[in-house]
């Protein structure tokens, strides 16, 4: 690029493989940087809660406020809510359910999740408890956006690689010059 009289000449006659392959490789440096921080700034609490009582968790204050019965329509749940706050504010009001499927006799836990694009709050409803009081599963994900986004960089990347030119000449070439030996005979 540098031996070109601009560096916008330069830029253009970079092959398509050559960004393709630097953009996936971002998109991997992006990836772990997501993941390293998910891994090492991550907050994951399993608490008894009673309604109306809270609980701390990552700088966050969750307060459950009960848990009520409705029905879906294939399946009767058990729907909490769950008000989360941070500094006197509240952030987000959070509907974990637990819900069971009568025709299939399972039950299945429906997580409740805040997404932002610096953090992600996900709460699930546990087990109830004969005194009112529910168990709860708080994970608290920061930069998980980033994982995503590594993972687009590296798709969109290898889309960009794989459509260089020089690979379909390359491609046409070694299709013209593998002949059938009944082609050649005749």
């Amino acid at each position: 690029m540098r031996a070109r009289p601009s560096l916008r000449q330069g830029a253009a006659e970079v092959p398509r493989a050559v960004w393709g392959m630097t953009l996936a490789h971002m998109g991997l440096g992006v990836w772990v940087l997501g993941v390293a921080f998910v891994t090492s700034f991550g907050t994951e609490k399993d608490v008894r809660v009673a309604p109306d009582a809270e609980t701390d968790a990552g700088g966050y204050s969750f307060r459950f406020e009960g848990a009520q019965t409705s029905a879906g329509p294939n399946y009767q749940a058990q729907r909490g809510t769950v008000r989360v706050e941070r500094g006197g504010l509240t952030i987000a009001r959070l509907h974990p359910e637990k819900r069971f499927y009568p025709s299939q006799g399972t039950m299945m836990t429906e997580s409740a999740v805040d997404a932002s694009l610096l953090r992600d709050l996900y709460v699930s409803l546990g087990e109830g408890f004969d005194d009112g009081s529910w168990s709860l599963r708080i994970y608290i994900k920061p930069m998980v956006r980033l994982i995503w986004l590594g993972g687009v960089l590296m798709f969109c990347g290898g889309l960009l690689a794989a459509s260089d030119r020089r690979y379909r000449l390359a491609r046409a070439a070694e299709r013209r010059a593998v002949v059938p030996d009944h082609a050649r005979t005749a």
